[in-house]
This record gives C-alpha cells, structure tokens and sequence, in this order.
C-alpha cells in the first residue's frame, strides 16, 4: 500500500509540473491483490524476460483494468482489502474476465469516484 500510495503521489507532483509547464498529463491506476506468484526469467537463451505470472498475477492485471471503467485510481480485491488493516469502501461486484466468480472491489476513500454513490453499496 505504500508503494501504491507513493506512485500515485509522485504522479500527481508529475502531473502539477505538467499543467505548469502546459504539457500534457498522465493518468494510470492500480490494482492491488495477494496470492502466489511465479516469477523469474522465461525465454530462451537469446531472449530472456523476468516476468511474474500465475492466477493471482492475472486478477491483479484485471483490477487494474477496472481502474479506468470505475474512474478509481486505486482499486483492491477483497482478501488485499480484508489484510490490509485499513477502512476500505467497497465498490461493487464486477466480473473479471477469466474468473470464474463476480468479484468484490473496493478502494480507499480517498480514492473513491466522484461518481460513485454511497447508495450503490
């Protein structure tokens, strides 16, 4: 959660420098999950990738997915959300392409969309 809230601080004084200056900004969001994870150097010997893979790496790229549908810049899975320790406020179930399941989503508050209405909880 801190390196989250970190990317998206230093992406936000990045942004500030860019209004300034009348360049173009830059939006991202992140999907925050647990699970196992493979990871390690897959290729062949001409050409190797340090990647990460598995099925908690595919719900993790999902999230992030839902980032710009939800307008949410953060968004976490329910076990992330359930370990974190933090208020979290739930977004909604959404189905998640390849998984099975409808899945919870939430978010921090202060990441909730503006469009997002407390009655929709």
């Amino acid at each position: 959660m801190r390196a989250a809230r970190s990317a998206l601080t230093s992406m936000d004084q990045l942004n500030r420098e860019q209004r300034r200056a009348r360049r173009a900004t830059l939006r991202f969001g992140i999907g925050l999950h647990l699970g196992d994870v493979y990871y390690g150097n897959i290729g062949s010997p001409d050409r190797l990738d340090f990647t990460a893979i598995g099925p908690a790496v595919n719900f993790a790229s999902r999230l992030e997915r839902l980032c710009k549908r939800l307008g949410c810049r953060l968004v976490l899975s329910s076990i992330f959300a359930d370990s974190s320790g933090m208020d979290t406020v739930l977004l909604g179930e959404r189905r998640l392409r390849g998984i099975k399941e409808p899945a919870r989503i939430y978010t921090l508050e202060e990441f909730v969309p503006r469009s997002h209405k407390r009655s929709e909880i």
